[in-house]
């Protein structure tokens, strides 16, 4: 059987495109071409009320993969004109989509790769790769963040450091609730950081950062 043909590689933003687009039949990510920026998530079946219809259409729920960056002390949400997006790749036999950044102040640099797919194995989660490497000296902090801005509902229950009942543990766990109030999705996600040569078997990665997202919409 030969292999699914991938689209050549786009250099910069790609103009006037939409946004790169990866699922897996219940989990569909809009990837923005800033990649650690929230995008759009959309679960299947997950459902809310329309704000111009005012009748029950697909509704997008809380993007789970968002990620902020800092330069010594400037976050990167802040000065979003200092991103430059160098490349965007899909590999389609993988399922993943690769982008490709610098953020550059103050005479330091830090070019990213970001790895962005939704499992096949376990449709339920989300998973994101980012590899930094640093120009220049310069203190870096990272903050993963489930982000709900934009996104018409509303949270109706937060937790942080959550152990769910089989003990598999997660940075945090978020419940939401779709506009109208039919339905509910639940986010938690988990973040690893790895630093060069702690694992012989990916020593390129000068960090290794996965936040991932369990999202299961349901009827109440």
């Amino acid at each position: 059987m030969s292999t699914p043909i991938s689209p050549p590689p786009v250099e910069g933003t790609g103009r006037n495109d939409l946004p790169a687009y990866v699922s897996n039949g219940l989990l569909g990510l809009r990837v923005r071409p800033n990649a650690l920026s929230p995008g759009v998530m959309m679960v299947s079946g997950f459902s809310g009320e329309d704000p111009i219809r005012h009748v029950e259409a697909a509704a997008a729920a809380p993007y789970p993969l968002a990620l902020d960056l800092a330069l010594n002390g400037i976050w990167m949400s802040d000065v979003p004109s200092q991103v430059t997006v160098i490349r965007q790749a899909y590999d389609f036999a993988a399922a993943e989509l690769t982008i490709e950044l610098v953020f550059a102040l103050d005479g330091a640099r830090v070019h990213a790769s970001v790895l962005t797919f939704c499992s096949r194995d376990q449709p339920t989660i989300a998973c994101q790769s980012v590899q930094l490497r640093l120009e220049g000296a310069a203190d870096i902090k990272l903050r993963a963040l489930i982000d709900g801005r934009g996104v018409n509902g509303s949270p109706i229950r937060l937790k942080r450091d959550a152990t769910g009942e089989d003990g598999a543990f997660s940075d945090g766990a978020l419940r939401w609730q779709s506009a109208g109030a039919l339905a509910t999705c639940g986010i938690a996600y988990h973040t690893k950081l790895r630093e060069v040569g702690t694992e012989p078997d990916k020593p390129s990665l000068d960090s290794d950062l996965r936040p991932s997202g369990w999202p299961a919409a349901r009827r109440e």
